[in-house]
This record gives structure tokens, C-alpha cells and sequence, in this order.
């Protein structure tokens, strides 16, 4: 099986909900020693890893993932994937309950999106921006929920 489609397949798996088999993918390749690995394809992996994480909540792991994705992604200037591995952070920041620098991280990859017309991040930034208000000030909360929805509309 090629590169390419297998870490797709780790892609469509994750989408489905099979989030052991995606990690299991993500990580085979990404521990790989296979040379035809380029480092942003690499990074592109450890975006997939720290995805699964979250998303299974192994906070911990995830920002292990995040760490590393963050630093590569520094290295190879690749301010797009800075942008999602910090929001990923700031969501892992929430689901630990650290509000303030949940918030502080999602408010500053959020705008990035924004500036750069990134639709498909802003989903995310804007519905944990309304799950860090709704814990911390609900009536502050229903403005991004708002524009979680009109984001669900592009």
C-alpha cells in the first residue's frame, strides 16, 4: 500500500470514529524509518496523532504530539499547521479545565483563521471559544456559538 493512501485510509478512519485503527496508521507512519517520509509529511502525521488524542481524550499524549508538531512546524516555517497544532492545544487547555489559557490560545490561532479566510479551522476555534465561555460567562457565549453556526452555513 503507498505512503499516500495509507495515512487517507488513517484519515477516513479517524472521520468514522475507528480511532484506535487511525492512530495505529498515523503512528506506524510516523515511527516509520521509510525514507520517502518528508518532515511536513511528518508534521502532517503528528497533526493526525495529536487529533486522535484530544479527540479520545489522552489530553496528555496529545500535547506530547502537539509539542513536537509545534517546534517542527517552527522549523519548517509552516505557520499553518503552527496555527492548528496551537489551537489544538488550546483545546486540550479546555478540556483540562484551564480556561484562561484555553482562551488565550484559541482567541489568538482564531483570529489567524480569520485573517486568512481558514473556514474549515474556524469551527473549531469558534465552538471550544463558546465551550470556554459557557463555563466561564454564558452570556458571552451565545456570540460565538452564533458564530459557530454561520460558520456550519459555508
Amino acid at each position: 500500500m503507498t505512503l499516500l493512501l495509507s495515512i487517507s485510509i488513517g484519515g477516513v478512519k479517524r472521520k468514522n470514529g475507528d480511532f484506535k485503527e487511525a492512530l495505529k496508521i498515523f503512528k506506524n507512519n510516523y515511527y516509520s524509518k521509510n525514507e520517502i517520509i518528508s518532515e511536513r509529511l511528518r508534521l502532517s502525521l503528528l497533526i493526525g496523532i495529536s487529533n486522535v488524542y484530544y479527540e479520545t481524550k489522552n489530553i496528555d499524549s496529545s500535547s506530547y504530539y502537539n509539542n513536537i508538531g509545534v517546534n517542527l512546524a517552527l522549523k519548517l516555517k509552516d505557520t499553518l499547521s503552527f496555527h492548528h497544532l496551537g489551537t489544538n492545544q488550546g483545546i486540550v487547555n479546555y478540556h483540562v479545565k484551564n480556561y484562561k489559557v484555553a482562551l488565550d490560545s484559541i482567541t489568538k490561532h482564531n483570529n489567524y483563521f480569520e485573517r486568512k479566510g481558514k473556514n474549515e479551522f474556524l469551527f473549531y476555534t469558534y465552538f471550544y471559544l463558546g465551550k470556554v465561555f459557557e463555563e466561564t460567562n454564558y452570556a458571552v457565549s451565545y456570540t460565538h456559538l452564533r458564530a459557530h453556526e454561520t460558520v456550519l452555513d459555508l
